[in-house]
This record gives C-alpha cells, structure tokens and sequence, in this order.
C-alpha cells in the first residue's frame, strides 16, 4: 500500500478499513457530489457546502444534508426529506465509485491477504450502498465485517471489538479523516493515517 510499510501492518491480526480515499480514490467524487446536490441553489451556497465537506471527512451525510439545508440554504428538512436527498447522492456518485481508481497497492493487498488477516470496513458511506459497491467490485467476501452510515464509526468499531472478542493490541485502523482518528482513538486501537497529497483530511 503506498506509503504504508506492509511489514508493520502485517504485526497486526486485524485491520479496520475506510474506504473513500483508502481503498479507492473517490474522495474528490464525494465533493462533486455535494456540489451537484446543492447547485441550484447558487454559488455561495456550493462553495460553503464543499468547504464543510472537505474539512469534516468521514461524517454521514444524513448529517451533512440537514446541516447543509438548515445553515446554509435557510430551510429546514425532516427526516424523509433528508433520506431523499441522501438517495440523490447516491444516484450522483455511486457508479463514479466503483469506476475510480484503486489507492495504489490495496486491491493486491487486499485479495492477497498475504498475512492472513481479519479485513473489516467502517466507513461513513450508508450501509446498502458500501455493500452494492463492494459487491460490483467483486471484493464483499474479503471482509469478516461491513459497517457503514448511520452508525457512527466510532460504534462500529466498538461493536466489531465486543462481537468477536478481539484483543485491542491486535487491531489497527487505517483512515484518512479526524473521524476515522476518533474512532480509533475512542476504542484504544492503533491508527495508520493514509496521507494524500491533496484533500488531506477529506473522507
């Protein structure tokens, strides 16, 4: 994986994956995504949606949306109204995710399992939509467990830790947003940041 040691990864028995920007690089899709959504209603709003976006990586975007609505459109949305929205995204980004490109190194990593590691993801992408994802890309049986939005990464990995009974010295999360350092940190487990040279902390 690049600028990941494999050697250090491989002292680990069990490795938490996000996927956006970790196993592939759709996190500049994500962006164009919120602004398409938000673009009729002007330029101002767009440039602050995005700049939300890109400075709160990893968040849930049935958080984002209400939030989006409320500051920076002027309009509040009950839930259903979110959740038809949170499906616009969906419908905007979810084939661009599966054609983009892999983060250098991972599908290998991941097919090869060389270590003969647990593979777990825990991502801020809705549920249904991470599990049709990684099933067109032909990768859904790789993972031991599959966690996505609305349940905050933090529980998800709580929950994985508690259901199999994992030792936390054995676990390692490896994230590119100060959502997946809280999750890590929350849960007393180790934390491989995946730097890019742009977005930096963009989930």
């Amino acid at each position: 994986i690049k600028k990941i040691n494999k050697e250090f990864l491989a002292k680990y028995k069990v490795v938490f994956w996000d996927f956006d920007g970790v196993i592939k690089d759709s996190v500049s899709l994500k962006t164009e995504g919120f602004r398409k959504l938000f673009s009729k209603y002007g330029t101002q709003v767009t440039k602050r949606v995005v700049k939300h976006h890109v400075e709160n990586g990893g968040v849930s975007r049935y958080k984002k949306i209400p939030f989006y609505f409320k500051e920076y459109v002027g309009k509040e949305i009950n839930s259903e109204q979110a959740s038809f929205y949170a499906n616009e995204f969906s419908k905007l980004v979810i084939n661009e995710v599966i054609r983009s490109p892999w983060i250098d190194g991972v599908k290998k990593y991941l097919i090869n399992n060389k270590y003969n590691q647990d593979f777990i993801i825990v991502t801020g992408t809705p549920l249904e939509e991470i599990n049709i994802i990684l099933e067109r890309l032909e990768i859904k049986n790789i993972f031991k467990a599959i966690h996505g939005s609305p349940e905050e990464k933090s529980d998800a990995v709580s929950t994985v830790i508690k259901k199999f009974n994992f030792i936390k010295s054995d676990l390692v999360l490896i994230g590119d947003s100060i959502t997946d350092y809280e999750a890590a940190i929350s849960n007393n487990i180790d934390f491989i940041l995946r730097v890019k040279s742009s977005d930096k902390n963009v989930n």
